[in-house]
């Protein structure tokens, strides 16, 4: 399973390109499934299920938000695995999405992966590329 990965800055949605949120990357989904970027508890997960919180055992906060306006959907097209307070592991599927169906709606299926917690901790991550689930990222 092989992602393509983008800066942050390069995504067409102003919230996480200006680095307000906190600092991150972005994917591109390459198949039907969103998984833990991390080892934590769910701590946040939105109804429509386009977006979720993930805090690590060490108090880092993550905000996966999956896709481009894809809050219109309104939970359609996504189907949500895990939930709030659920502990989870790194690469565990959250939610399945019908790309096929939300693309063809015309949304833009770039996901945000945002450490919305930095607490003045360096972060760099990795330049565009290829990844994989599972791959380390800092």
């Amino acid at each position: 399973m092989t992602r393509l990965r983008f800066v942050l800055k390069d995504v067409k949605y102003d919230a996480f390109s200006s680095g307000a949120l906190g600092k991150g990357i972005t994917f591109k989904l390459d198949n039907d499934f969103v998984c833990a970027p991390a080892n934590g508890k769910i701590t946040a997960m939105f109804p429509t299920g386009h977006a979720f919180g993930i805090t690590t055992k060490e108090g880092v906060e993550i905000l996966v938000h999956i896709g481009i306006n894809t809050v219109n959907l309104k939970g359609k097209d996504f189907d949500v695995l895990a939930h709030h307070d659920d502990e989870v592991r790194a690469a565990q599927p959250i939610v399945k999405v019908d790309r096929k169906a939300i693309e063809k709606q015309g949304y833009d299926l770039t996901t945000m992966l945002i450490i919305t917690n930095p607490n003045n901790k360096q972060i760099k991550l990795k330049d565009n590329g290829k990844v994989s689930v599972g791959t380390v990222l800092n």
